[in-house]
């Protein structure tokens, strides 16, 4: 009945269902593996990105000593949770702003089983930014945002940080420059054309986007 649960992602109601199980003494291995992974995904749930990770990396662990091991009976046990652990722990370090973290871990799930839409969207969104902060690849990174509105065409996000990585173009590549000297400006057009793109097409917006926007009018004024 857990596992079901986990399949339909109700995370609140297997892990009540296993902490029944485990409070009636009934504590195999497999019942707590799975309980520690619905725990750490109940903390990502609920914004605790560090103790959610904490857990899921505790986990994994465990795991790398059960399959070194010779039990051959927990082996599907044991790879289902390491995908999982590995795509819900990407979760975490996204949400926390560790996107070589985050990235890592999604690399290493997709080794071991299909992406969902979500995770894939997470992995390309990830390589964009470490494109971006760590190489300085602008095209690549832009190309990886497009990528990414094909996903989920009503999230504001790839948005975002497409324009900001035009910014990140404009200040890096011209840091002696004026405002109002034309390349730049033109690359503030572009990166507020995204924006007003993404407020046109009344994606999931907040007040970020429109502070966000409300800076480049100041640039360009």
């Amino acid at each position: 009945m857990a596992k079901i649960r986990i399949k339909q992602r109700d995370f609140y109601e297997a892990f009540f269902i296993l902490q029944r199980a485990i409070d009636k003494n009934f504590k195999s291995q497999r019942l707590l593996l799975y309980k520690d992974f619905t725990e750490g995904v109940l903390y990502l749930i609920k914004r605790q990105g560090d103790r959610g990770t904490e857990i899921l990396s505790k986990l994994l662990n465990d795991l790398i000593d059960i399959s070194s091991g010779s039990n051959k009976v927990m082996r599907p046990t044991v790879n289902v949770l390491t995908f999982n652990s590995h795509v819900y722990r990407a979760y975490g370090y996204l949400f926390n702003g560790l996107y070589k973290e985050g990235y890592d871990d999604l690399v290493t799930a997709q080794t071991l089983d299909i992406l969902d839409k979500a995770s894939e969207y997470n992995q390309i969104v990830a390589q964009g930014v470490l494109c971006t902060s760590e190489t300085n690849d602008y095209m690549k990174a832009h190309d990886l945002f497009e990528s990414s509105k094909l996903l989920f065409s009503d999230n504001k996000d790839p948005y975002l940080l497409q324009s900001l990585n035009i910014m990140n173009k404009c200040f890096k590549d011209h840091p002696n420059h004026w405002i109002d000297e034309p390349e730049r400006r033109k690359l503030l057009h572009m990166a507020k054309s995204i924006v007003d793109d993404a407020i046109d097409k009344d994606c999931k917006l907040d007040s970020v986007i429109y502070y966000y926007r409300g800076l480049l009018h100041n640039y360009l004024h």
